[in-house]
C-alpha cells in the first residue's frame, strides 16, 4: 500500500494496533516471537511475558540515571507492559499510544498503579505534559535485537 501523507500513515498504524482482542494485543502484536507464537497456553504466555518484560526493562534502562522524582514518557506504550515496572522507579509515568483499544487495555492493566497516566495520542504533541520529561522509548522496534 502506498501512503501519500502522514495522516494516511497514522490511520494505517492506528488500524493495525486497534485490535479488539486483549490476547491478540498482548501476545500477537506487542510481544510476538517464535516461542510465544508456538503456544496459546495462558500460563506459559504469562511466564514468557514477565520474563521478556523484565529483560526489556533492564535493557531499556541500562545507563539511564532514572531518578525517583522524574516523570517519564513512553511513546507507543501499547497495553502498558513497560509502564508498570518503570512506575516503581520514578514519580510518574505517562504512556501514550495511537490505538484507543491499546490505551483501554493499558488502563485496565494498570488501574491499581497510582502514578501512571495513559492517553490516546499519536506521539506528535503532548498537551498534557507541562514540561520536558525524560523519554523512555517504545521497545517494539528493538525487541528482535535483544
Amino acid at each position: 500500500m502506498s501512503l501519500t501523507s502522514s495522516t494516511e500513515w497514522l490511520e494505517a498504524t492506528r488500524r493495525f494496533w486497534d485490535t479488539d482482542s486483549r490476547f491478540e494485543a498482548k501476545y500477537r502484536r506487542i510481544l510476538s516471537d517464535p516461542e510465544i507464537d508456538a503456544t496459546t497456553d495462558e500460563t506459559v504466555l504469562q511466564r514468557l511475558w514477565e520474563k521478556r518484560t523484565e529483560k526489556e526493562v533492564t535493557y531499556l534502562l541500562d545507563g539511564v540515571p532514572l531518578r525517583r522524582n522524574w516523570t517519564c514518557l513512553e511513546i507507543g506504550c501499547g497495553v502498558g507492559r513497560l509502564l508498570g515496572p518503570i512506575a516503581g522507579r520514578c514519580r510518574k509515568v505517562i504512556g501514550v499510544d495511537i490505538s484507543r483499544n491499546m490505551v483501554a487495555f493499558a488502563k485496565e492493566e494498570l488501574c491499581d498503579v497510582a502514578n501512571v497516566e495513559v492517553h490516546e495520542n499519536d506521539g506528535r504533541r503532548f498537551p498534557f505534559v507541562e514540561f520536558v520529561v525524560p523519554s523512555i522509548g517504545s521497545i517494539p522496534s528493538w525487541r528482535f535485537s535483544i
